[in-house]
């Protein structure tokens, strides 16, 4: 339940009036190591087993076609939370990858700390940190040929060292890939 509400809460950040249609498990509890999300481009090395989740949503003042989320997610028993997502965004009102950030940070009681923001051959690529009470998230956007990824690594307070040490990993093994065929 908790990926499908992630999942949800990104897609509604990025079609403000989007509602979840569809929701596809592709594979659960896969082992940790190299992975690609079924029909998405990109790879990524999770460091915990993790499930394979499509999410489709359409805007239904429009006669766009759905935005479907290509996502992998997984916890582990310190309750750390890693997830990677694809969303396509083309035709879509695409703002500034900041206003995401100060968005997220609207919670009470947020802070937004180590932002960093780069250009990398064609990918706009922006990283922040979010401390909530309890805990915090280390996001990692990356924009790139109408689509847009994220990574995320969610963590309660008394595993944050933990975190730490296994995001820059998580992050820096992210790679955008050919699109893989549906069902592979």
């Amino acid at each position: 339940m908790a990926a499908v509400r992630c999942a949800l809460a990104f897609i509604l950040v990025l079609v403000a009036t989007a509602f979840a249609q569809a929701q596809v498990v592709h594979r659960k509890n896969v082992p940790a190591g190299d992975a690609t999300p079924d029909g998405g481009s990109f790879s990524i090395r999770f460091p915990i087993a993790y499930n394979d989740v499509e999410v489709s949503a359409r805007d239904p003042s429009t006669s766009a076609p759905a935005t479907t989320l290509f996502m992998l997610t997984g916890a582990e028993n310190d309750n750390i939370r890693f997830s990677a997502t694809e969303a396509s965004i083309e035709g879509l009102e695409v703002k500034p990858m900041e206003d995401f950030m100060s968005g997220v940070k609207q919670q009470s009681d947020a802070a937004v700390t180590d932002i960093h923001r780069e250009t990398n051959g064609g990918q706009e690529i922006l990283s922040f940190a979010l401390n909530v009470p309890g805990g915090g998230y280390y996001f990692r956007v990356v924009r790139a040929n109408n689509v847009q990824y994220m990574q995320v690594v969610q963590f309660p307070e008394s595993a944050r060292d933990k975190a730490t040490k296994m995001k820059d990993d998580f992050f820096a093994s992210f790679k955008i890939i050919a699109r893989a065929p549906a069902g592979k």
